[in-house]
């Protein structure tokens, strides 16, 4: 029972990354997937300057939801 319920514990975690990655957030690959789309269908060559904010943007994204769960946490101990 107890190798059975680790494996589909890692199972679970491993989807779960896989789908977060997939969001349109521009740091992660959903964000690429969305970046690539836009120069291949409407513009082809996109300033340098916008992908370093394009992804700068997607950082802070994740750098606040880090900083929420991680006060979540501490406030529900």
């Amino acid at each position: 029972n107890g190798f059975v319920s680790y494996v589909f514990f890692v199972a679970f975690i491993s989807l779960n990354l896989a789908i977060i990655n997939l969001l349109p957030i521009p740091v992660l690959d959903g964000g690429q997937i969305i970046n690539i789309s836009i120069e291949k269908f409407i513009k082809p060559n996109l300033r340098e300057m916008f992908q370093v904010v394009w992804n700068m943007m997607g950082l802070m994204i994740i750098l606040v939801l880090l900083v929420i769960v991680f006060f979540n946490d501490v406030a529900r101990i």
